[in-house]
């Protein structure tokens, strides 16, 4: 072999090298020992509040891990039309809301019932693997049923393929809501979106006791839905069913959740579900429901979505998120259900 045609082999094995490198590695944020430093150069100091994803990014069963608090993190997997900029960005030292959160915070503008420039994370899953991928969400008040009309939103979806809704975990914000609420009734009356159509049947909130202005802290229950097929122990895929248990998202409280997608080869895949908050400890709520990966899972979206059409009296509503990891392969994922800190 001449040097020049040795030269050539060469260079095609290291393209080939790094080509492989960035198919099996969908974060860059990868180094050897687990997925993600502690922190960037963008990113302020770990707190208490992010020892949880710390620990999970250097579990050497990591394959990505995006802490959401690095606005150029954010922008890089941002999906929508850049003429609006940003709507889920990380910026703790400018925001001006008194709630605000060491996170990525996620703002749906007044009058826009939906996130119109979501973030979508890359996954990549494979048959005979399992992956588990967590994150952290808060809610404001705002989302409240009473104040918006808006029965659910589609706030994380798993995308499969890329760009294909597959598996979403929602909140049904109307399984809460005061039966004699002034707004509420107002838009049932005017039948616009999914108010005032028949709703699906919603699971049985759990009871949460009065907050300490007399405000319901109740905003929502967890729900999910799964598209394409489904197996046969799946009873309802709208509101996917059975359930294993239920959970009830509280307001401006933080709230964490687990989803193990469990990929098998000419078979049936499984996913199931959990929720914990701040105040409670884990709940299943999918226990292994039959679903169908179109060959892969590749993407994660903040999505914040909902079929709602109406436009009229909606305030802005801001929500908060931060840290999410995915593990391949976990044999003790019952070790890893644990409260988020406030």
């Amino acid at each position: 072999m001449d040097r020049r045609k040795g030269t050539l082999v060469v260079r095609g094995l290291l393209l080939l090298a790094c080509a492989v490198a960035l198919v099996t590695v969908p974060s860059a944020q990868q180094p050897a020992g687990g997925c993600a430093p502690a922190t960037s150069a963008r990113e302020p100091a770990a707190s208490p509040s992010h020892d949880y994803f710390v620990e999970l990014a250097s579990r050497p069963d990591c394959m990505a891990a995006f802490s959401l608090r690095d606005n150029a993190q954010l922008s890089k997997f941002m999906h929508g039309p850049n003429t609006l900029g940003q709507r889920v960005t990380y910026d703790p030292a400018n925001d001006t809301d008194p709630r605000r959160q060491d996170a990525a915070k996620v703002v749906v503008p007044a009058g826009e019932p939906s996130l119109r420039t979501t973030v979508r994370l890359p996954i990549g899953t494979s048959d005979g693997t399992t992956t588990l991928v967590t994150w952290d969400a808060w809610f404001g008040s705002e989302f409240r049923f009473e104040e918006t009309g808006i029965n659910n939103y589609k706030n994380f979806q798993f995308a499969s393929p890329a760009k294909r809704i597959w598996f979403e975990v929602k909140t049904r914000f109307s399984a809460v809501a005061e039966p004699n609420s002034r707004r509420a009734t107002s838009a049932r009356r005017a039948g616009k979106g999914e108010v005032g159509k028949k709703q699906e049947t919603a699971p049985t909130p759990m009871p949460s006791p009065p907050g300490k202005s007399g405000e319901r802290p109740d905003i929502g229950v967890v729900d999910a839905r799964a598209y394409l097929r489904v197996g046969p122990n799946v009873t309802n895929k709208g509101s996917l069913s059975p359930k294993a248990g239920t959970f009830t998202i509280r307001a401006e409280t933080w709230t964490r959740y687990w989803v193990l997608i469990e990929q098998r080869a000419n078979d049936w895949d499984l996913v199931s579900l959990w929720v914990a908050d701040a105040n409670h400890d884990p709940t299943q709520i999918i226990d292994r429901r039959q679903l169908n990966v179109n060959g892969s899972v590749d993407e994660f979206w903040l999505q914040y979505n909902t079929s709602t059409r109406r436009t009229d009296g909606l305030g802005q509503r801001v929500g908060y998120a931060r840290n999410v990891v995915m593990l391949r392969n976990s044999t003790d994922v019952s070790t890893l259900l644990r409260r988020p800190l406030k």
